[in-house]
């Protein structure tokens, strides 16, 4: 895993919804990095966090599960509240 500088929408993102862990998905690069971002923006301007839901609609199901897993062994059990 490559290191990267978390964003201000992160943070921004973490400061309104501090008990969400929708920002350990954030992707690296690329577009799916570019949706991510307008849909943290989105959730920040709309007061609405982003659910479990969303990231399964956002990576599929299969893909979800599988980063849901793998992030476990850098944050723990990920629970959604």
């Amino acid at each position: 895993m490559v290191p990267r500088f978390i964003t201000d929408l992160e943070q921004e993102y973490d400061k309104k919804f501090p008990s969400n862990p929708a920002t350990i998905f954030y992707p690296a690069e690329g577009e799916e990095e570019q949706a991510f971002r307008e849909m943290l923006q989105k959730a920040v301007e709309t007061d609405t966090p982003l659910t479990e839901k969303d990231l399964e609609d956002f990576f599929g199901k299969k893909g979800y599960a599988w980063l849901k897993e793998w992030y476990k062994e850098w944050y723990g059990e990920i629970i959604w509240k």
